[in-house]
Formats: C-alpha cells, sequence, structure tokens
C-alpha cells in the first residue's frame, strides 16, 4: 500500500508538470481523490471573513448543491476545517484535528449539514505564503 501511495503522488507531481488546463488539474486532482477514497475535493483561497468565497475557488469537485448551499452561505466563516487551516501550516486528518479543537454551536450545525453530503472525515492541506494569502486544498 505505502509503495501504492507513493506512485499515486510521484504520478501527480509528474502530471502538474505537464497541465495545461483547468480540466486537466480536475482530472488529476480526482484521480488522486479516487485512489484514496475521496469522493471530492476542492482547492480555493481562504478570504477575508467580509469578503466572499466564490471568486476563491479554484477547483471544485464537491457536489453541485452543497458548493452552492457552501458558497451562497458564506460557510467557510464558521467551517471548522477553515478555520483549523488558518491555525496550520500542516496537513490533517480532520477528524483528528477537530477532536482537538473548541467547536461552537455554528461549527456543530454546520458539521451536521456537511454529513447529510456525506463529508464525514476528509484530508486537508494549508497553503500560507509569504505574503499572507491562505488556501486549502481538501478532500
Amino acid at each position: 500500500m505505502r509503495s501504492q501511495i507513493a506512485n499515486t503522488m510521484f504520478d501527480f507531481i509528474a502530471a502538474l508538470e505537464q497541465i495545461t488546463s483547468e480540466e486537466q488539474a480536475f482530472a488529476e486532482l480526482r484521480k488522486v481523490a479516487n485512489v484514496f477514497g475521496f469522493s471530492s475535493f476542492a482547492v480555493s483561497g481562504i478570504p477575508e471573513p467580509h469578503e466572499r468565497i466564490d471568486p476563491y475557488v479554484l477547483l471544485n469537485g464537491w457536489p453541485e448543491e452543497w458548493a452552492a448551499r457552501y458558497m451562497a452561505n458564506q460557510y467557510f466563516t464558521i467551517d471548522p476545517v477553515i478555520q483549523r487551516t488558518i491555525l496550520t501550516d500542516n496537513a490533517f486528518v480532520w477528524s483528528d484535528a477537530l477532536k482537538h479543537m473548541t467547536i461552537g454551536r455554528q461549527g456543530q450545525k454546520f458539521m451536521a449539514e456537511a454529513r447529510d453530503f456525506q463529508f464525514i472525515d476528509g484530508f486537508s492541506v494549508p497553503i500560507h505564503s509569504l505574503m499572507g494569502f491562505r488556501a486549502i486544498v481538501t478532500f
């Protein structure tokens, strides 16, 4: 299994060097998600609380109804995964990282709603630039 994971990641990194379109990037991320058993993924910048998330979303592999609801309600402001992403530079498994966080009533309600769309657990990679830009790759 370990060599399959390594091979998948090396293949993905090699493919990134050849990507020339959003469609190719989407297809490569879909392959990685499938290998690891994830049903969806997203790549997005993280806006400031007063901004909308819509223009920050680079690749959206979420169920259409969930993506529309997430953006319409600006859920990034209460999403515990986003809150964790802001606090760390390290990749994390949601269930491991969130069990050490205090999640308020809004966050708990959000997580229950996300479970309705099969968002039960996941893996996220925070991206922070030296200039303060924050982003996430999440499966």
